[in-house]
């Protein structure tokens, strides 16, 4: 396991070189040009080891091995200013650099899961669930609720891989049902789209992650039910170069589009043109993601501050 390491002032102590590959050496294909820097190559990332960002003043990056400043990591959404390669990012910042600052709304914050089973595992999953609302100071994994981006109004759900890896147990299930209920989705016929991040797996991909008007996902991102690993000891066979990467998945016809962290809040406001339009109107204001045509498209939005692990 390759970790992500602080470079302090006086350190010199390099971290180790991370293995190639999201599974045990696997290279990773060529991207397009949308990926960003480098074709979309994340060399270093694996797939179930999603780490927060470390702290320190200094990092080095797991992808290409260079040595950058923490605050401009943070400051580029955590992408790496060499490479491109997406850390993990908070759930509450990805909330504030998708929207529009001060539009954010907080729905159904105190939804709490209960341990209907009493189930023991490593541990009971009442205390799993005690020890992560205090880690992350939220109750569950998803986060939902409503704002704009630039000026289109939306309900949005991001679940933060801080709580217990994201799971989807029965509060993510009920909270996506009631933002579906929010949007009025059945009523109006309305527009959605799901952004797949690093990893998207299990439950979620076999259920609302993928029946989504549009599907999106982030450069390098692992996608799948069961993990690669799982799949290549059942089937006893060889998984083809960068199996359920992003770049596979959209090769496949699996996804519409990749997008890089950094594009996306621009990308999802012109695709909200294109879905919300109606046929007999001219449609409003869109965006060309490469020249920024909304005003403040470029500005970082307020409160995006790094949350400390």
């Amino acid at each position: 396991m390759s970790e992500a390491q602080d470079l302090r002032p006086g350190d010199t102590k390099m971290a180790k070189k991370a293995p190639k590959g999201g599974e045990a050496g696997d290279p990773q294909p060529e991207g397009t040009p949308e990926n960003g820097a480098n074709g979309g190559e994340h060399r270093g990332r694996l797939p179930w080891r999603k780490r927060e960002l470390p702290g320190g003043l200094w990092l080095k990056c797991e992808n290409c091995g260079a040595t950058i400043y923490r605050k401009e990591v943070v400051d580029r959404g955590y992408t790496c200013p060499s490479c491109e390669f997406h850390f993990t990012m908070p759930g509450r910042d990805r909330v504030q650099r998708t929207l529009d600052g001060g539009s954010w709304e907080e729905l159904f914050p105190d939804l709490e899961a209960l341990d209907r089973l009493a189930f023991v595992d490593s541990a009971p999953y009442g205390e799993k669930i005690d020890k992560a609302v205090k880690r992350t100071g939220q109750r569950e994994a998803l986060i939902f609720g409503r704002g704009e981006i630039h000026g289109r109004p939306v309900v949005i759900g991001i679940l933060d891989f801080k709580f217990l890896g994201g799971s989807m147990g029965e509060v993510v299930g009920e909270k996506i049902a009631l933002a579906c209920d929010f949007a009025r989705l059945q009523e109006d016929g309305g527009f959605s789209s799901c952004v797949l991040t690093h990893p998207t797996t299990g439950g979620v991909t076999a259920s609302f992650a993928m029946v989504c008007d549009l599907t999106l996902a982030e450069p390098g991102a692992l996608i799948g039910f069961a993990g690669p690993r799982v799949i290549a000891s059942t089937i006893k066979q060889e998984l083809p170069e960068g199996f359920q990467r992003s770049e596979f998945l959209l090769d496949k016809g699996q996804l519409d589009m990749i997008v890089d962290r950094t594009r996306m809040r621009d990308r999802l406001a012109m695709l909200i043109d294109f879905g919300t339009a109606s046929w007999e109107e001219p449609l409003g204001k869109c965006i060309v993601t490469d020249a920024p045509a909304v005003e403040g498209a470029a500005e970082e939005a307020p409160g995006a501050a790094a949350e400390e692990s």
